[in-house]
């Protein structure tokens, strides 16, 4: 799976679970486990006006992230990072 069909879905997931008017952008790029193994960073951006993320919120993105990339076969490991942008410019795809 490539990291442009994980990044589109990680979007989708996000947008499931914060709101598309909340989410500026997302990025998937390859990464390492604490392991050794292969993973997959993910970064949310979110858009200054956001509201904070529950930690149940946070959780439910990495799990369905983690089931996403489970089902498809791929074993990598998904790390989350929610960060907040400083200007509202930036828009979700």
């Amino acid at each position: 799976m490539t990291e442009d069909e994980v990044q589109r879905e990680v979007l989708r997931i996000a947008v499931s679970e914060i709101g598309k008017k909340h989410i500026a952008a997302a990025s998937v790029k390859p990464d390492t486990d604490f392991d050794g193994g292969e993973a997959l960073e993910v970064l949310i951006v979110l858009k200054p006006d956001a509201p904070s993320v529950s930690g149940k919120t946070y959780t439910s993105i990495l799990l369905k992230s983690y089931d996403f990339l489970h089902e498809q076969n791929d074993r990598r490991r998904p790390s989350i990072t929610l960060e907040r942008t400083q200007t509202s410019a930036a828009t979700a795809k």
